[in-house]
Parts: structure tokens; C-alpha cells; sequence
């Protein structure tokens, strides 16, 4: 029986192994020099990406250490590091993808991928609703990954401008009392039991990310360890040129592009 089963997986092998021999023979000379052209691209987007990942480290890093708790500083590097870490191997996914549907680029150019009725091109990357980044295949399958703060970088907020339209203005913390655990940075936030409210060109963004600051328990709290509920972070609204023309442009064209979503540009992205 087991010699049965060994001999069916060495046919395999070999038969698969035939397949793609005979594809490869197939390949004119200019199709193989595509195929390798775009893994030679594949490499050098790992680089951008693992080079991306290596200065998010080093800016988190720099946030721990200004802890002034040990145990708290411990705590944030150990976090960034598995952050880092996580950033490096969906790097390395990344390529082994794009690595794949290179032969794809030459045999299946014109395939689609459908979502919410919206038709994308293969190779096409764009965001959804969900703050996430997605990227149609040369199979047809969509993969999508989260983007952290749903893009938003800036969170600078002064104090007066937050206390005047009714936020609250202190430390992100989370814990009891006398295990918290806070942010280096001063936020405004917003919403949570008490309905805080952001200033003007601003947004609330809620299901936000602060690498220097573990999660104890569930939900914040005030410096003083009481419960603020589910409150989010007033986020600074980018200014896109093309935000307000009534089409939603949310499809990548260029890796600097800021690219519409239902936060920073409501009135074209529902």
C-alpha cells in the first residue's frame, strides 16, 4: 500500500514537472525576458517594503524610549519588534505573489476582479471600505490587508483646539489605576461615554493603532483609570486635489498617492 501511494506522488511529480517543461518551452524569447524583467521588479519592491518597515521600527523604538517606566519601555519594544517582524514577513508574502503571477502577466493580461459591483483590472491596487488595501490577481482573486489608522498620519491636535469643541485632551491610557499603562504622545479623542467631539477638518477615527502603548484590557480609560468607552483619536484630513469631483479615486497609481476613502473624502467615497 505504501509503495502504492509512493509511486502515484513520483508520477505526479513528474507528470507536473512535463507541465511545466512544455509550458516553459512554449515562452518565446520575449515572454521569458518579460517574465524576468518583472521578477527583477518583484525585488526591488521587497527592498521599498522591508526598507519602509526598518524606519516605522526605528520611529517606534525612538517612542519607548522615552518612557520613562522600565517595564513599560520593556513592553514597547517587545511590541514593536513583533510589529516589525509581522511587516517582514508580509514583505516576504508579498514578493513569493508577485513572483508567481509574473508567468500570469504574459498568458492572462486581461483578468478582472469584481467587488461591490466595481470591476478592477489585474495588478490593480486600491482601498476599501474596510481600510484596507487590496490588490486584484492575474488568477482573478482579490487580497486585501489592513492599513494601519486607515492611513491618517496625523494626529497633532493642540490643547485649546481640542477642549473648545468638547474633546478630551490627555494621554491614550489603558488598565487599572495602578497597572496603566499611557501614551508618550497627547491625544484628542473623541466619542466614547461621554460623546467627546473633534474640531473642524478633522475626523474620529476610531479602531486606531499606537505602537508604544500594549493593550491591558479592553476599552480606555482616563489618567485616572475610569472607563471612557469607545472612543477614538481626531485625526488631521489630508487636502486631495481630487476629493469633492463626485468619482471616488481609489485606485493606486502611484506609491506617495493619498487615495479617497469614506473618511478623508465622504462626499465622493459612500
Amino acid at each position: 500500500m505504501l509503495k502504492k501511494k509512493l509511486s502515484f506522488i513520483l508520477v505526479s511529480i513528474v507528470f507536473l514537472s512535463l507541465i511545466v517543461s512544455i509550458s516553459a518551452l512554449s515562452l518565446s524569447q520575449g515572454e521569458k525576458s518579460a517574465i524576468n524583467l518583472c521578477k527583477k521588479e518583484c525585488s526591488q519592491d521587497k527592498k521599498i517594503e522591508i526598507k519602509l518597515c526598518s524606519s516605522h521600527y526605528k520611529e517606534s523604538i525612538y517612542a519607548c524610549n522615552n518612557l520613562t517606566n522600565y517595564n513599560d519601555k520593556k513592553e514597547c519594544k517587545k511590541q514593536v519588534i513583533l510589529q516589525r517582524k509581522e511587516c517582514i514577513k508580509e514583505s516576504n508574502i508579498e514578493y513569493t505573489r508577485c513572483r508567481k503571477d509574473c508567468p500570469f502577466k504574459i498568458t492572462n493580461q486581461n483578468a478582472t476582479c469584481i467587488l461591490d459591483e466595481n470591476v478592477y483590472n489585474a495588478s490593480q491596487k486600491f482601498q476599501n471600505n474596510n481600510c484596507e488595501i487590496c490588490r486584484c490577481n492575474y488568477d482573478g482573486k482579490l487580497s486585501c490587508k489592513k492599513i494601519q489608522n486607515c492611513g491618517f498620519t496625523n494626529f497633532s491636535i493642540s490643547e485649546s483646539s481640542c477642549i473648545s469643541s468638547g474633546g478630551l485632551y490627555q494621554r491614550l491610557c489603558n488598565g487599572p489605576y495602578f497597572g496603566q499603562k499611557c501614551s508618550v504622545k497627547t491625544f484628542c479623542q473623541c466619542e466614547g461615554i461621554n460623546n467627546y467631539s473633534c474640531p473642524q477638518d478633522t475626523i474620529c477615527l476610531k479602531n486606531f493603532t499606537i505602537p508604544d502603548i500594549p493593550i491591558i484590557i479592553d476599552g480606555w480609560t482616563d489618567t485616572s483609570g475610569n472607563p471612557l468607552g469607545n472612543i477614538g483619536i481626531c485625526a488631521q484630513k489630508e487636502n486631495i486635489e481630487t476629493c469633492g469631483n463626485g468619482v471616488c479615486e481609489n485606485i493606486a497609481t502611484s506609491s506617495n498617492q493619498i487615495i479617497e476613502n469614506k473618511l478623508n473624502c465622504p462626499q465622493d467615497c459612500l
